[in-house]
């Protein structure tokens, strides 16, 4: 990835989410990781973005850690209030990524050109 790409920028009415870093990371449906800078100037590392065939979706960042059992678990460090919260800052992130992705290099864009 060329670090110096322009950052992409999304618009949800008033607020702009801005895409400021991608690293590919391709294992099973995982493409990578975004860091996404929100309207209220808050900056959100290791979103990462999986695909798998039509359907694409987005998971915040967690933190990995052993249960007693000795079980994997993941807890999340963000967490939405609603579905319909999440669902919005989903679509905006989307857009935001698929702009960024047509600025940069399509051979490291998750599923080819968009």
């Amino acid at each position: 990835m060329d670090r110096n790409t322009k950052p992409s920028v999304a618009s949800a009415g008033h607020q702009e989410f801005v895409v400021t870093e991608w690293k590919p990371y391709e294992k099973g449906t995982l493409k990578g990781f975004a860091s996404i800078i929100l309207p209220s100037g808050l900056k959100i590392n290791s979103i990462s973005y999986h695909e798998r065939d039509a359907s694409r979706w987005l998971t915040m960042p967690s933190r990995k850690y052993t249960a007693p059992d000795g079980a994997t678990i993941y807890s999340p460090m963000v967490e939405f209030e609603s579905t319909e919260v999440r669902d919005s800052f989903r679509d905006v992130v989307m857009l935001a990524l698929d702009e960024y992705f047509q600025q940069i290099d399509t051979e490291i864009c998750p599923g080819g050109v968009r």
